[in-house]
């Protein structure tokens, strides 16, 4: 059983997606686009005593991420040994969704080879939920998952107490090329969310006003990919990176940051909860003079494509 799920561009609204700011802050709206970076996972029958992982191409992963595989083993009570064959296009510690991607993947194979049969979508999404909890012991979002599972561009909204994803169709300016800022140093998701949360919870009015903010801009960013309008997309995209930067000092390292400097009017956003990892380039032209500062700053560019397929089983 193989399945394969894509990594994701997180363009408005992160961290709204966490229990319980998605339920305390009104209007709560997260905007994603699916990207061409995948997780693919194989899982069979292992004719020896224990299970065994094996990553192919150079593929890394976080240390939470070893986690998956044994957690997803114990939740869907498979005791016999199995063999995952992994591979994952999705840089490691990127603020793309990495991890989750490849425990969608995970999961989704692991429940075809125990119960013989298709996962649903809200099936999928509750128990990657469950286990990323689980396995991080800290908050986790559900975006990156819907993302994962369905593919696309995804509004998720959170009114009903649960998140529910639509589909918007992909604007010419978000099909692709798209491309991503890339650094060395890591993010960390976890540790930057949970300080967002506590002060949230402990009635800190500048950060909840933020959050607000944030869930209005995101609407605002909606709007502007129905209407087809790259320039206000890109002024939305804009405000959401600085509220973003208030709300979490220190999330624009300092060579994307050279790198924007010099490069008048592009539209820079860190992809995830920042710190490190990707960031999104909006209305970047390659060049061979700006391959060359990303160069010298230690960075790289990675070219990416809007990817409107979600969890996909793969043909042996």
């Amino acid at each position: 059983m193989s399945y394969s799920s894509p990594a994701r561009i997180d363009l408005a609204g992160g961290t709204l997606d966490i229990a319980p700011l998605c339920h305390m802050i009104e209007g709560a709206v997260t905007v994603n686009l699916a990207i061409n970076l995948r997780s693919l996972v194989r899982v069979h029958r292992q004719p020896g005593p224990i299970s065994t992982v094996s990553f192919e191409g150079g593929c890394k992963l976080a240390t939470s991420s070893e986690l998956l595989f044994s957690e997803a083993l114990r939740y869907f009570d498979v005791t016999d040994p199995v063999h995952f064959d992994v591979q994952s296009s999705v840089p490691r510690a990127s603020g793309l969704g990495g991890s989750s991607t490849l425990l969608v993947s995970v999961c989704a194979a692991v429940y075809r080879f125990a119960r013989h049969s298709q996962i649903s979508a809200d099936q999928l999404i509750r128990m990657v939920t469950v286990l990323e909890h689980r396995i991080l012991q800290k908050p986790a979002g559900t975006q990156d998952a819907i993302a994962a599972i369905h593919g696309g561009l995804n509004v998720i909204t959170y009114e009903q107490g649960s998140p529910s994803s639509n589909h918007l169709v992909i604007p010419p300016f978000l099909s692709g090329p798209i491309y991503l800022l890339h650094t060395k140093e890591q993010h960390h998701s976890g540790i930057n969310n949970w300080q967002i949360i506590k002060a949230a919870c402990e009635g800190d009015t500048s950060i909840l006003g933020l959050l607000r903010a944030l869930a209005e801009n995101a609407e605002m960013l909606k709007q502007a990919i129905v209407c087809g309008d790259p320039k206000a997309f890109s002024q939305a995209l804009a405000r959401e990176s600085e509220m973003r930067n208030r709300l979490a000092p220190g999330i624009l390292p300092e060579n994307m940051k050279c790198f924007l400097d010099q490069h008048d009017g592009l539209v820079g956003k860190m992809c995830g909860a920042g710190g490190g990892g990707c960031m999104l380039l909006f209305g970047y032209q390659p060049q061979e003079k700006s391959l060359a500062i990303a160069q010298a700053l230690e960075l790289t560019i990675i070219e990416v494509m809007a990817d409107a397929n979600g969890t996909i089983e793969v043909p042996p």
